[in-house]
């Protein structure tokens, strides 16, 4: 690393080494001048703006991830206000039973659903929104592997 800084500043440079380096910049300027632009293909890439579009994909996939990983915190909340709800709707109305004769009918719809809520935001969901997850963490660490496949300091 330290030779490649002296060859780029051209500190402490040996004669015959700068001539061969003054030879070698003539000889690539007249080159590089002798080439039209119309040879040159206007469809690719830069490295740099590949390198700009994978972050900007691993930044929207990152978004994505991180909204994936709240509704599945809620999804798993809100089976558990479920669960306790059901819990408690059914000892109240045991004790209102003795008062309210009509309970039992009351109270139906209102279990049913809840017992449909649960099943929506139960083990089946969750498992749902995980392997939601587990595909753009892919897709992130793909995009990343790709930067590092195309970028001037890996050699890639």
């Amino acid at each position: 690393m330290k030779y490649i800084s002296v060859l780029e500043t051209r500190s402490r440079i040996p004669s015959t080494v700068f001539a061969a380096i003054q030879e070698l910049e003539e000889v690539f300027l007249v080159a590089n001048s002798e080439i039209p632009e119309t040879d040159f293909p206007n469809n690719v890439l830069s490295a740099d703006t590949l390198v700009q579009e994978l972050h900007r994909r691993i930044e929207r996939r990152e978004i994505q991830l991180s909204r994936l990983a709240e509704k599945l915190k809620k999804l798993k909340k809100r089976e558990r206000d479920l669960l306790v709800l059901q819990r408690v709707l059914t000892n109240w109305k045991a004790k209102k039973l003795d008062t309210d004769p009509d309970i039992l009918s009351k109270m139906g719809p209102i279990e049913s659903g809840i017992k449909v809520e649960i099943l929506r935001c139960g083990p089946a969901a969750q498992s749902r929104i995980r392997l939601k997850m587990a595909r753009v963490q892919a897709e992130i660490d793909a995009a990343k592997e790709e930067i590092v496949k195309i970028s001037p300091f890996t050699g890639g």
